[in-house]
């Protein structure tokens, strides 16, 4: 772990490198100097105009408003890096989206004929694994080329496309019996156009299972993760003005941070007809 004065020196005499500007701006906050954070924010924009990863960083490290969803090139850098260990990270956090999504569909599939099933955010497949034997065409979606690759070699996909999910929801003709969306929604604050966008490709009376984080704030607030934390009475209302009927809404613990229980929704709802 560099030290204070490592950082320093690489923010303010070598070459541009956005770890170091990332990583001393980290360091500050976590000590309480937020004052000089700050500053090295602004010397960071200024040395990087065009990369909105910068603002928000500063958004969910310092509290600043919080933008609508969080940018592309932040989550491309992130999963990226993080695809070779994913799975192992994630089995260590006691992560259980995927066999909960399992059980769900397993529920509301059982017996019946197989059905097309997208996958959105669907990073290295691990719910794509569970959806498989329900379905007659299974659609991963992810803005990671690195988790896609992941993916892929599970084998389990009928196609693959990286894409930015609104994109991809935008220019579907596609129209879905169940759509997945596993820890997918918690890099969006607002839910309303990307569950507008979710209806326009799911059938009449088709399914969506999602999973977010909760809060107990009145609609959503950007956590120092990095990630959104929703509402359960936020979470309804907007389900219901975006088209879709709401089955439930189950409080459970997605995974465990530092041995913590993360608190979230697990959601299920189906598309008016």
């Amino acid at each position: 772990m560099p030290s204070l004065l490592d950082l320093q020196r690489r923010v303010s005499c070598g070459p541009y490198d956005p770890d170091a500007y990332l990583e001393l701006c980290q360091a500050l906050v976590a000590e309480g100097n937020v004052g000089y954070a700050a500053d090295i924010f602004d010397r960071w924009r200024h040395a990087d105009p065009d990369n909105p990863a910068v603002a928000f960083y500063r958004s969910f490290l310092m509290g600043d408003d919080a933008p609508p969803r969080a940018p592309d090139g932040y989550l491309v850098r992130e999963f990226d890096e993080f695809a070779d260990s994913f799975d192992v990270v994630l089995r260590r956090l006691r992560y259980c989206v995927p066999e909960r999504f399992g059980e769900i569909l397993g529920q509301h599939l059982a017996g019946s004929v197989r059905v097309d099933v997208l996958d959105l955010g669907c990073g290295t497949g691990l719910c794509g694994a569970e959806a498989r034997r329900h379905a007659a065409r299974l659609v991963g979606v992810d803005l990671s080329a690195g988790m896609l690759e992941r993916a892929r070699g599970r084998q389990v996909y009928d196609d693959l496309v990286e894409s930015e999910l609104s994109a991809y929801l935008d220019r579907c003709e596609r129209r879905f019996d169940v759509v997945m969306a596993g820890e997918a929604l918690i890099y969006f604050g607002e839910l309303r156009p990307v569950m507008e966008r979710i209806a326009s490709v799911t059938a009449p009376e088709g399914l969506l299972v999602f999973s977010l984080e909760a809060t107990d704030a009145d609609t959503f607030v950007l956590s120092r993760t990095g990630r959104y934390q929703h509402s359960r009475n936020y979470v309804e209302s907007t389900l219901r003005e975006s088209g879709w009927m709401v089955d439930r809404i189950d409080s459970f613990v997605p995974r465990f941070e530092l041995d913590v229980p993360v608190d979230g929704l697990l959601g299920i709802a189906r598309r008016s007809p």
